[in-house]
């Protein structure tokens, strides 16, 4: 049977996609086939015409992935804002359907699946959907991703508490450490797992 893990955090620019390639990379070695996964990217450069989505295009490097990229990534939009205001701001609709179909197919073929949000926890896909929800329509575990630097106590348990009053099965927090000093960093693991009663594995390079 196939596991799958939907990929978030705190905040944009936490480090989910370094994560998410990391963690592809660990099941690929584990000897797993693994799928990767974008519902939407935001902030998208134009290349040729046509919007490319880093962040989609790195975890489908990272897992070898030979799924089409509308699959893979099936909603992308140039304004560098959350979901439902791009889509907005360029008059188009993510259509939630079409985003758990894609889930499907992807999922359907690999032993791990890999879904990396856009955004924090709560930041809106829709008007009416957030990340947290996205993931608990397509039934997956969570993995947050927490910057190690001062705050992330706090951080990570309001993402916690947010994931888990919907009934949100949390995998693990990953603690990303950014790069910096502060005076914070020893004691960040040990707080949210004494706090929050999660598993906390750490990563210590840059995004």
């Amino acid at each position: 049977m196939s596991r799958s893990f939907f990929i978030t955090g705190t905040d944009t620019g936490v480090g989910k996609t370094f994560i998410a390639r990391g963690l592809a990379t660990a099941f690929m070695d584990m000897g797993l086939c693994v799928g990767v996964m974008k519902p939407v990217e935001t902030g998208c450069r134009v290349k040729k015409g046509s919007l490319m989505p880093t962040d989609a295009l790195m975890l489908m490097e990272a897992a070898s992935s030979t799924d089409p990229l509308d699959v893979v990534n099936p909603y992308r939009f140039k304004t560098p804002v959350a979901p439902n205001i791009a889509a907005r701001l360029e008059r188009k609709k993510i259509n939630l359907e079409k985003i758990i179909n894609a889930f499907k197919t992807i999922a359907a073929k690999h032993d791990v699946t890999l879904v990396e949000g856009a955004g924090g926890i709560l930041s809106p896909v829709t008007n009416d959907i957030s990340n947290a929800d996205l993931a608990q329509l397509l039934g997956l575990s969570v993995i947050i991703v927490v910057p190690s630097r001062i705050g992330a106590v706090n951080q990570a348990l309001l993402a916690i508490e947010a994931t888990r009053t919907r009934g949100i099965d949390i995998a693990a927090v990953a603690l990303n450490r950014l790069g910096g000093q502060d005076a914070s960093l020893p004691y960040n693991k040990g707080e949210i797992e004494r706090l929050g009663g999660v598993r906390v594995v750490e990563a210590g390079q840059e995004e």
